[in-house]
């Protein structure tokens, strides 16, 4: 089943929709949350995200992809998060957690230290930047549901996307040619 067929099952009581979608988006999810916040927060954010998800299952109408709903209120929860930490976000994680789902931090050395690189450049990035990647990258959005999700221009996700890509390109050459 997709996830509005999921979503409709779940609103009619099929427990067992809600655990399909819930092991459906979890890893990219708390991915996203980690390059965000940092594993200390990523946690606590993850589940207060799925209990807004349960509680607001009953008001969900499918104007949008659920993964969209879901993007929405998790970036809703880590804007309420920044403001009530009064400070920009900033970027702590664990850098053996995987960056992409194909990523494999326990592989070839090089691999390694390669991954470990992204990290580092992807810390010094602007947040709007990296917020646009991580929902490309991380949470496989396509430009114009990221734009929609974030509020923002087709053009200015694609130029974020753009000038985010640039600079962690730039800075793997300058990493490979050292």
């Amino acid at each position: 089943m997709d996830d509005h067929a999921l979503m409709r099952a779940w609103q009619e009581g099929d427990g067992t929709a809600f655990e399909q979608l819930y092991r459906h988006h979890k890893d990219s999810l708390l991915r996203f949350l980690w390059r965000q916040v940092g594993d200390s927060a990523a946690e606590e954010l993850f589940q207060d995200i799925w209990m807004k998800v349960i509680k607001a299952r009953l008001r969900y109408r499918p104007t949008a992809s659920f993964k969209t709903w879901l993007y929405t209120i998790a970036r809703n929860r880590l804007l309420d998060h920044y403001r009530s930490q009064q400070r920009q976000p900033m970027m702590e994680w664990d850098e053996t957690q995987p960056l992409l789902a194909a990523s494999d931090p326990q592989g070839e050395s090089a691999n390694h230290q390669q991954v470990q690189r992204l990290l580092a450049l992807l810390k010094t990035l602007p947040t709007e930047q990296r917020e646009v990647f991580l929902l490309k990258e991380e949470a496989g959005f396509t430009v114009p549901e990221i734009a929609r999700l974030i509020d923002c221009s087709l053009e200015a996700a694609k130029s974020r996307l753009r000038y985010a890509i640039k600079k962690l390109q730039q800075g793997m050459e300058a990493y490979c040619d050292a």
